[in-house]
């Protein structure tokens, strides 16, 4: 088969195995890697995630041509703090940081780990452990730390909360995960990837999230706020429905502000 045209344009379906191939590789040769090195299955699911996410982002063509090697991740043990960071870490990481689009015209939210909390955990509280952690060892730089890591690389802010956290107050309610639901069973939340898509340079402006939530999707939870390091009382929310616009909500003083 000729790999290039008459205008010298490679065939697409040249093109197509090249990527298979090259897919094929990368894939097969990271999981190698891993049995050596002794890395357990979890960590390779991670890997063949963020692999097969990175050759499905590059066009259409892959995108449908190439299956995700992802799936939600149920987290058998309640998580701290430091697990909590940790999810998120990894969720931004086998996503693209920032860098990769998904889907075709539309924004869409990818389940990526199912947990509960080993105790409450306050989200205000939790947002300042990034600010001055990494890898849950404490640092003197903010540049250094997780929050960093997970605002590098997208537009806006990067990390959210869904309103279900908040409560019955909404935006203006105190994000809390509990550990236990009002029937005293575990509660279980969702770290949520939220693909804002950028198609021949429209969109996109808005940038990629990661979200904690205690519903799959953004329709059933119906909204994301948005953290600020700056100013902690003042969220950006991202409404369920229409243009999907961010509307700056004012927080009252529920947050103790």
């Amino acid at each position: 088969m000729k790999m290039f045209s008459k205008k010298g344009e490679i065939e697409t379906s040249m093109l197509v195995k090249i990527i298979l191939y090259i897919a094929a590789a990368v894939v097969i040769g990271g999981i190698v890697w891993m049995v050596v090195g002794g890395i357990n299955m979890k960590d390779m699911k991670e890997y063949g995630c963020w692999a097969s996410n990175g050759f499905r982002s590059g066009s259409i063509i892959t995108k449908e041509l190439l299956p995700s090697a992802c799936d939600i991740f149920n987290v058998e043990e309640p998580v701290d703090m430091k697990g909590l960071a940790s999810m998120m870490k990894k969720s931004w990481w086998m996503y693209g940081k920032g860098d990769w689009d998904f889907e075709a015209g539309d924004d869409k939210e990818t389940m990526v780990y199912f947990f509960s909390v080993s105790e409450d955990i306050d989200i205000m509280q939790f947002m300042g452990y990034l600010y001055a952690t990494r890898d849950g060892t404490p640092v003197g730089n903010l540049a250094d730390s997780d929050y960093t890591y997970l605002e590098k690389g997208s537009q806006g802010r990067t990390i959210c909360t869904g309103k279900q956290i908040h409560g019955t107050g909404g935006a203006e309610g105190k994000p809390i995960l509990k550990k236990l639901d009002s029937e005293g069973r575990p509660a279980y939340y969702y770290i949520m990837f939220w693909d804002d898509t950028e198609i021949l340079g429209q969109g996109g402006e808005y940038g990629d999230k990661i979200v904690i939530a205690g519903k799959p999707n953004l329709k059933q939870e119906g909204a994301y706020y948005c953290w600020s390091l700056v100013d902690q009382s003042q969220l950006v929310e991202i409404p369920y429905g229409g243009d999907r616009r961010y509307i700056i909500n004012r927080i009252a003083g529920a947050l103790g502000l």
